[in-house]
């Protein structure tokens, strides 16, 4: 008798567990379900946009890293070519002188005119007569009349400056090539220089004199 009844409350027992555990699988696999397929529809919805995004901005980063290396190779060949052009025009430039500069020399060498050839007083009378002035310089005489009037007052003073304070001329030579004349006159306060150079002497300009300068007759 109690044996038969412990048999029916094992049976019990292993109803209810089997009705138990049923419940808990459907409850289980209706959850997954569940999740699986709200995982499923996000993927679908949200990997797919994800994925163009990354590919835009890796598309962009390697397109923009592109053309700065197009700009950087355009800038480095165009200063290497500007240099190899700067090279080859230096390297002519030095050959044409390396050519031309010692027959230049040799001519002017030839040409040079001595110190003995210059002449002061002639020069300065030149000078303040206006004779290097251009044509439609305003103080350059005008007709015979003022030329005549140039001359006369160029020569007295010319001679004054000489008989009363005198003068001192200086050369100075450059390889034999040309003469500088530097004339102090204390009379008319001015310095004026020359340079002979090619078989003449040219008037170059005057300026006033300092006020220690000493001059000598």
């Amino acid at each position: 008798m109690s044996k038969s009844k412990s048999d029916d409350e094992r049976s019990k027992f292993m109803m209810i567990a089997e009705g138990l555990t049923s419940v808990l699988k459907s409850s289980l696999g209706t959850t997954s379900a569940t999740s699986s397929s709200s995982s499923s529809s996000n993927n679908n919805n949200v990997s797919p946009p994800l994925a163009s995004d990354g590919e835009d901005v890796v598309h962009s980063f390697f397109s923009s890293a592109t053309l700065q290396n197009q700009d950087l190779w355009k800038t480095i060949v165009m200063i290497v070519g500007i240099w190899t052009i700067f090279r080859t025009l230096a390297s002519i430039l030095w050959q044409i002188a390396i050519g031309i500069l010692p027959t230049l020399w040799f001519y002017l060498y030839q040409t040079c005119p001595s110190r003995e050839s210059f002449e002061g007083r002639k020069e300065l009378k030149r000078v303040l007569r206006g004779y290097h002035l251009s044509e439609d310089h305003p103080e350059k005489p005008k007709g015979y009349m003022e030329s005549i009037m140039a001359k006369a007052s160029a020569s007295l003073m010319a001679e004054t400056a000489f008989a009363v304070t005198g003068m001192d001329i200086i050369f100075t030579s450059y390889q034999g090539a040309c003469l500088l004349v530097e004339m102090k006159v204390p009379s008319t306060t001015s310095k004026f220089y020359w340079i002979g150079i090619a078989g003449s002497w040219r008037y170059l300009y005057s300026r006033p004199l300092s006020n220690d300068t000493t001059t000598t007759k």
